[in-house]
């Protein structure tokens, strides 16, 4: 859930997968390389292991698509979204969060957020070469967004009031199928179930 505060159980809290996974990164002149990759939620950077150290993906511009498992990932200026529904309107997930330094935790419960998120950034060397391990008296803080791109556009989908505002024409019939079939939008696979629903309204 957006804006949840994670507990660091452990030194990766903020990436996406456990582990570095098989990946295949298609550029945009047709090349394809196959390397093994994960995604750092809080940077939004694609990243590998060379020798032991952590680095980040380079050349974004002339990426075209990165597949890791079967999960899709495309540029979106310097960071990637995962691709969840395919079709006339396209749903993704931007995988983002914030580190959150322990003693100032009460900004997240209601209080002013000044001076709570860390600028994870400075862990960083100038080459992107980063370690994976936050201070222990950091918190990782869930920032995902969904966006749906209709037209040419790109519109945030984090519920289903969003998305009846980009489809006023079908926003009492989105409603009734959200109602009829118990639905969360805030939830990732009812709000996938929902869009599939639209591209049905939309055709």
């Amino acid at each position: 859930m957006t804006g949840a505060l994670l507990k660091a159980q452990n030194d990766t809290t903020f990436l996406l997968f456990p582990a570095f996974e098989d990946a295949t990164v298609k550029m945009k002149n047709g090349q394809t390389e196959k390397t093994k990759l994960n995604y750092n939620t809080i940077l939004e950077e694609m990243i590998f292991n060379k020798n032991g150290n952590v680095n980040s993906l380079g050349n974004i511009d002339q990426i075209d698509t990165v597949i890791i498992g079967q999960r899709i990932f495309v540029p979106f200026d310097k960071v990637f979204y995962e691709l969840l529904v395919d079709g006339p309107a396209t749903l993704y997930v931007e995988h983002k969060s914030k580190a959150v330094a322990g003693n100032n935790m009460a900004g997240y419960a209601g209080g002013s957020e000044t001076g709570a998120s860390s600028n994870y950034s400075s862990l960083a060397t100038a080459d992107h070469t980063y370690k994976l391990k936050l201070p222990d008296n950091y918190h990782i803080m869930n920032m995902t967004v969904y966006w749906l791109k209709w037209g040419n556009e790109y519109y945030k989908a984090n519920n289903g009031s969003q998305v009846r505002k980009i489809f006023p024409e079908h926003s009492k019939e989105i409603q009734q199928y959200i109602k009829k079939n118990d639905l969360n939008p805030r939830k990732e696979d009812d709000l996938i179930t929902l869009i599939k629903k639209c591209n049905e309204l939309i055709r």
